[in-house]
C-alpha cells in the first residue's frame, strides 16, 4: 500500500498567523496606553517622566521633581524642578516663574490609583493643592537659546523648591506651573516625585541657592543663582541604563 502524503491545514496557519497579528495589536495598543495626553496645554505623569508643549515652539520633557537625599524629603527640605527644553524659535527665550503644589492621586472606580500614575502619599494627598514653596528660586540659567537653520535650540532647567511646606515622598505625584518670557505658560501640569537613587547623583545641584535676604527681596525665578547647573542627561534615559 503506497503511504499518503498529508499536506498540513492551511486553517491552522492561517489561524496562527491570525493569533500573531492579535498579540501585537494589543502590545502595540498597551503601548499607547502609557503615553502622555494632550501635548498642547496638560499632561500625565508616567513612571518615569512628562513631556508637554508649550506653544508651537517649545517643548518640555523629562520634567519630575527630584529628591536630593533618598526617597524622602521632609517638610522644611528642598526639592528640585528638573526637565529639558528645545527652542524652535530663532529668538531665545527665558523661564519666568516655576512652582509647584501638591495634589492627591488620580484614582479608578476601585479606590485605586490609575495606571501609569505615580501613587502618591498620604501626606500629600491630605494637603492637595496647597503651595509646596513660597519661595522657587533658580539653580543655574533660565535662558533657552533661540534655535538655528540646522538645529534647534537646547536647555536644562533647574528650579529649588525651597523650604518644603510639607514632606514628599517617590511616587508622589505633585503640579506645577511654568511661566516663560516668549512661549507662554503651562498650568498645573501633572509630575512624577523622584528620589536620588533614581535620579542619580550627577543630576542633582551640589547645593540648593540660598534663600535672598529680606532686606532685598529678588523674583521667584532670576537669571542666574549660586549653584552650578546639573548634567545635561535626562533622568529616564538613566534609569534604562
Amino acid at each position: 500500500m503506497t503511504a499518503r502524503r498529508t499536506r498540513p491545514a492551511k486553517r491552522s496557519i492561517s489561524a496562527l498567523a491570525t493569533a500573531s497579528l492579535a498579540i501585537g495589536c494589543a502590545v502595540a495598543v498597551a503601548g499607547c496606553a502609557t503615553t502622555f495626553g494632550s501635548p498642547t496645554r496638560h499632561a500625565v505623569a508616567n513612571l518615569q517622566a512628562t513631556s508637554i508643549d508649550v506653544g508651537p515652539n517649545l517643548t518640555i520633557d523629562g520634567l519630575i521633581v527630584a529628591l536630593p537625599n533618598g526617597t524622602t524629603a521632609n517638610k522644611g527640605d528642598v526639592a528640585y524642578i528638573e526637565f529639558n527644553v528645545t527652542n524652535q524659535a530663532k529668538q531665545d527665550d527665558e523661564l519666568q516663574n516655576a512652582s509647584a503644589s501638591a495634589v492627591a492621586p488620580a484614582s479608578s472606580p476601585s479606590g485605586e490609583p490609575q495606571s501609569g500614575s505615580p501613587a502618591p502619599s498620604e501626606s500629600s494627598a491630605s494637603t492637595s493643592g496647597s503651595p509646596l514653596s513660597a519661595q522657587p528660586l533658580p539653580v543655574g540659567p533660565t535662558k533657552i537659546p533661540g534655535g538655528t537653520a540646522a538645529l534647534p535650540g537646547t536647555a536644562r532647567l533647574v528650579v529649588a523648591l525651597m523650604s518644603l511646606s510639607q514632606p514628599l515622598s517617590q511616587g508622589d505625584a505633585v503640579r506645577v506651573s511654568l511661566q516663560f518670557a516668549n512661549a507662554g505658560a503651562v498650568d498645573d501640569v501633572l509630575v512624577p516625585v523622584w528620589g536620588s537613587d533614581y535620579v542619580g547623583s550627577s543630576f542633582l545641584p551640589s547645593a540648593p541657592p540660598s534663600l535672598p535676604s529680606s532686606e532685598s527681596p529678588s523674583p521667584a525665578v532670576s537669571g542666574s543663582a549660586p549653584a552650578s547647573a546639573p548634567a545635561s542627561s535626562s533622568p529616564s534615559a538613566a534609569s534604562s541604563s
